[in-house]
């Protein structure tokens, strides 16, 4: 039987995950925010961190622990990061869609889960 404070951890984790869905969505949904860091390509950079806390969380939230779950939250997290791609392609918030953008999700929300998934199995 899991202990109160460990499920008490998981609610933590679980409400971390939505915090960081509003605010990756929001984010992404504005028009034209710029780069928060000042390097070149940073973009990428921030869309792997975003992906990777919401891979992270997902995994460590919910206890993803087997591999169907995983893949259904890897293809739902690439999924939305498809949707605010296509979204962002719209001429009507100001910014350009990017398959680039679109591969570093993918690639930060399969890390965060497998990093999830290691610390799990500890």
């Amino acid at each position: 039987m899991f202990s109160h404070a460990f499920i008490h951890h998981k609610r933590w984790l679980q409400l971390g995950f939505w915090l960081t869905l509003t605010l990756v969505v929001a984010l992404s949904l504005r028009p034209n925010p710029g780069n928060f860091l000042d390097i070149h390509n940073s973009d990428k950079i921030e869309h792997f961190a975003a992906y990777f806390a919401l891979g992270f969380l997902v995994g460590t939230g919910w206890s993803v622990k087997t591999i169907r779950p995983l893949w259904i939250s890897l293809v739902a997290l690439i999924a939305l990061g498809g949707a605010i791609e296509l979204i962002q392609g719209t001429s009507f918030i100001g910014r350009t869609a990017s398959w680039y953008d679109l591969l570093a999700d993918a690639i930060g929300a399969l890390f965060g889960l497998i990093v999830s998934k290691i610390l799990w199995q500890r």
